[in-house]
């Protein structure tokens, strides 16, 4: 059974199209019963239809009301579609882009690591010779030059692997978090694709039925 609403009414047709039941859906305030053609308002009246070559005005203008609604219905979901494919475009943008970031820092990972421990090294030595110059003075002997360049050395590697290991650290973070961000965008774009899929074959469906019922309204017309 087949059920649609057109010009204020309310119309079932039954799988095989051979009777239908009518019913006007009164506005408010409505007092008297409506009559429209062979439906009337307050009590539904069963219309036998006969598969003669002869025309049927009222079956045939039902079906054509119903392949208007589907038509309706179908154009809705093609609609819905196009948005999603404009959302689709909006998100592929931002995944590329978020793909472009993972890959450099993926790559620079080693220089992260080299130039913050340059970095490093440098502050290193000159925290070490201020200190050494602000608590001893100057070296007078060898071997306390000596002495005070193995303190320098130690102190710019050990702030030298500090900092490349923050470094290294930071573009490891930067990669993860633009991998997660990757995920988010691709997981969005899967559910968007589900959607423009189903969107359109339920579009597709209803075009399917529209065509079915305008076949019958010709039928009925007796043009087929």
């Amino acid at each position: 059974m087949k059920s649609f609403v057109r010009n204020g009414f309310r119309v079932l047709v039954s799988d095989d199209g051979l009777r239908a039941i009518g019913r006007s859906i009164p506005n408010r305030g409505a007092t008297a019963p409506k009559v429209v053609g062979e439906i009337r308002a307050t009590e539904p009246e069963i219309i036998p239809i006969t598969r003669k070559p002869v025309t049927n005005e009222l079956m045939a203008q039902i079906a054509t009301w119903a392949a208007e609604d589907y038509t309706e219905k179908a154009e809705a979901f093609f609609k819905k579609a196009d948005r999603l494919q404009e959302e689709k475009k909006f998100y592929q943008k931002k995944f590329n882009r978020t793909l472009k970031f993972r890959k450099f820092f993926r790559k620079s990972v080693l220089g992260h690591l080299v130039i913050t421990a340059l970095i490093g090294f440098i502050l290193g030595l000159l925290l070490a010779v201020s200190q050494m110059l602000t608590e001893h003075g100057p070296t007078v002997t060898l071997w306390g030059t000596i002495g005070a360049c193995g303190i320098y050395l130690i102190t710019g590697i050990f702030f030298a692997a500090f900092f490349g290991w923050l470094g290294r650290e930071q573009a490891v973070s930067l990669v993860e978090y633009y991998s997660e961000r990757a995920k988010e965008f691709r997981d969005i774009i899967d559910e968007i694709d589900t959607e423009i899929e189903e969107a359109i074959k339920k579009g597709q469906e209803y075009v399917s039925l529209a065509a079915d019922e305008k076949h019958k309204s010709w039928q009925y017309r007796g043009l087929r």
